[in-house]
């Protein structure tokens, strides 16, 4: 009998019996073929690492761009032959994500790297301790669901094993340990970008490469958005009324915005990448219009 004639033999992109468990969990047949078919997506990147990184790159991609981008119009292309290696691209890849499990276990692991005679019962209980600190403070976390990169809605309770199926961003798990767990801000994994683009986690297939640095490159003025916060401000010649607003269209994450970090700015696309819009450098602005009048 050929594997076309078996019709409750699951695709190798699902571990044997998956099918059948969720059959007997009570799974309609259309949730099981979507799950069938995201296993798929994930075994056609390469692995959920790659996946994870591509669903990323499209989230960012769809959100300046204003349509929607599929993962599958991006590629991982990093291979690592140590582990000291992948942590340092972890390091200095703004782009990455991984699951809280991954998180946990990379920075358990860069504990050890950072302390030759720690051995591999003491990683592990470093790494329970970042895990217990992220099941703590689980509804506050930057949780995102794959395959759409959607925020998972507040106030959800979470699936049971959300440490594996869901993940964070590293921009945005870096402004959540600030107000949550600034203990964790030590690792290097979480560092501030600096100026020179980051490595990239993945590059999109076709001609250009996204970066997330716009050094030397003229930002977008963000006039539009400015004058449309002013509209909406109690006081469109405040500076601080006019921010409120545009950090409240960065937390909705309203294109060009990709959310706010506490302590730099509203997040926001520019054409060349990503850059931060401070109340400071709000209020200047303002100042030249005003000068100007």
């Amino acid at each position: 009998m050929t594997k076309q004639n078996k019709p409750d033999e699951q695709s190798d992109a699902l571990p044997p019996g998956a099918i059948t468990t969720m059959r007997e969990w009570g799974w309609t047949e259309a949730r099981i073929e979507a799950e069938r078919q995201a296993a798929e997506r994930i075994r056609a990147a390469g692995g959920f690492q790659n996946w994870v990184a591509m669903c990323e790159a499209a989230r960012i991609a769809s959100e300046a761009r204003g349509y929607t981008v599929q993962p599958e119009n991006f590629k991982g292309v990093r291979r690592f032959e140590t582990e000291a290696e992948r942590l340092a691209d972890i390091a200095q890849d703004e782009l990455h994500a991984s699951t809280p499990q991954l998180w946990a276990w990379y920075m358990s692991a860069e504990l050890r790297e950072r302390n030759p005679g720690m051995d591999y019962a003491a990683q592990g209980a470093a790494e329970v301790q970042i895990l217990r600190t992220f099941g703590a403070h689980a509804d506050t976390l930057p949780l995102r669901q794959m395959p759409s990169g959607l925020q998972w809605p507040k106030g959800e309770p979470l699936p049971p094993k959300w440490r594996e199926g869901l993940y964070m961003a590293k921009a945005e798990l870096r402004a959540w340990a600030k107000e949550h767990a600034p203990d964790l801000l030590g690792s290097a994994l979480l560092a501030e970008p600096k100026s020179a683009p980051a490595a990239e986690a993945a590059t999109i297939a076709g001609p250009g490469t996204m970066h997330h640095s716009t050094k030397g490159k003229r930002a977008q003025p963000l006039s539009a958005e400015i004058e449309a916060a002013k509209r909406e401000a109690t006081n469109p010649d405040d500076a601080y009324s006019v921010y409120a607003v545009l950090q409240r269209l960065a937390d909705e994450r309203k294109a060009p915005f990709l959310g706010f970090v506490q302590g730099e700015g509203c997040k926001y696309q520019t054409p060349d990448g990503v850059e931060f819009f401070t109340l400071a450098a709000l209020r200047k602005r303002m100042n030249r219009a005003a000068k100007t009048r």
